[in-house]
């Protein structure tokens, strides 16, 4: 399928959610994800991506310059998962929106995510619900990206 990316599609949006995908799918598709300059908008949400299918995503937000809304909701990652996409997030120019929702990424993953908020000046919104991450930290993370929106107004 990640084969398909790379062949001049025209393609904005990819809908994947609900595939059981998993992490070998997902590098298959960050890989034709490299290659494309046109898709905007990617839900792979709901897909057993775990931290391996997590990192491959961030590999490619690292490499992007089109995605601008990444859905990764409920995909059983951990702060591993959630470590390296924020890597990913931190040199992301085009990237606005971002759900990592009910993923288990914990504090520590919470924090990178949060580090990578601050950085990527471009990011005005993320997901951080069902975490289990701390009030304090996701309440940091509403009110940097409140005050970025109001900015931008």
């Amino acid at each position: 399928f990640g084969s398909l990316l790379h062949t001049g599609t025209k393609l904005r949006e990819l809908n994947l959610g609900w595939n059981k995908i998993r992490a070998k799918g997902a590098a298959f598709i960050a890989e034709g994800l490299k290659a494309n300059s046109l898709v905007e908008v990617v839900n792979l949400g709901w897909n057993g991506l775990g931290d391996d299918g997590l990192t491959h995503i961030g590999e490619t937000l690292a490499n992007s310059t089109s995605l601008v809304e990444v859905i990764l909701s409920c995909n059983g990652a951990g702060t591993r998962g959630a470590v390296a996409l924020a890597e990913g997030i931190k040199v992301n120019e085009s990237l606005a929106s971002l759900e990592v929702d009910s993923n288990n990424v914990n504090e520590e993953g919470g924090e990178a995510l949060k580090a990578a908020v601050l950085e990527n000046k471009g990011l005005v919104s993320i997901k951080l619900d069902n975490t289990n991450t701390s009030d304090n930290l996701r309440f940091s993370v509403a009110d940097i990206l409140k005050e970025r929106r109001a900015a931008a107004a």
